[in-house]
């Protein structure tokens, strides 16, 4: 195992065979630990930059590592499945079960059926369906009230609050947590810092997060839950 990967469990007090789970968890604790809100003087906050930012240099690598072999960083790689063997010649496995004869020409029956074609009626009202719909669309864009972003783009409010909601969610991009969080304190890579909580990007996406008590996020959970991030 790399040795800057060893000193990344060192400084996590993790071991290589944990999970991702309790891996990222530990990612977090440390990095609370080491926010420069906590330090003392103006040396030992010099030291937790630079050691925070060596910390998520090497956390980035390892997660890299893992979307590529599917194991953190000097786990133990899995064991292939063992090919299966085929069968002895002359052991004749089960006969194949014929379907009843009412079941094979159903099927034949639909296979060799044409499909239908949709009727010049049909169309015209999906047409008309579609003119309703784009004059709606153009008449909210020009009496909703809109937000513009920093770099001049805006949308309608009404559609801003229906597609983010009010509550931070993982996979929003930048634009999206600024409008429902406001600009961070301080920003430090991709990671942006509201007192002692923070928030993590990877390509312009919300992958992770800790809210504290002492500055809470508008997150439904101190941090992400699992199962949200594999519905991803």
């Amino acid at each position: 195992m790399n040795s800057d990967f060893a000193h990344l469990y060192t400084l996590l007090g993790a071991h290589p065979d944990c999970g991702l789970d309790e891996f990222k968890h530990a990612y977090r604790r440390r990095i609370a630990e080491l926010h420069p809100d906590r330090a003392v003087n103006a040396s030992n906050v010099e030291q937790a930059t630079a050691q925070l930012h060596e910390m998520n240099s090497l956390f980035d690598a390892a997660m890299r590592f893992h979307r590529q072999h599917g194991r953190l960083p000097g786990a133990v790689a899995p064991r292939a499945a063992e090919p299966r063997q085929a069968p002895a010649q002359g052991s004749a496995g089960p006969p194949p079960v014929a379907p009843p004869p009412g079941d094979a020409l159903r099927a034949n029956t639909q296979q060799s059926a044409p499909r239908a074609r949709p009727t010049w009626p049909l169309l015209a009202g999906l047409l008309a369906l579609l003119a309703v719909l784009g004059w709606d669309w153009a008449t909210r864009a020009t009496t909703e009230p809109v937000v513009t972003n920093g770099e001049g783009q805006s949308t309608p409010a009404a559609e801003v609050a229906d597609l983010i909601g009010t509550q931070l969610a993982l996979g929003m991009d930048k634009r999206s947590v600024r409008t429902i969080q406001g600009a961070p304190m301080s920003t430090q890579g991709d990671n942006w810092f509201y007192g002692p909580s923070w928030l993590r990007f990877e390509q312009d996406q919300l992958v992770d997060w800790y809210s504290s008590p002492l500055h809470r996020l508008k997150t439904a959970s101190a941090t992400p839950d699992p199962a949200a991030g594999n519905a991803r």
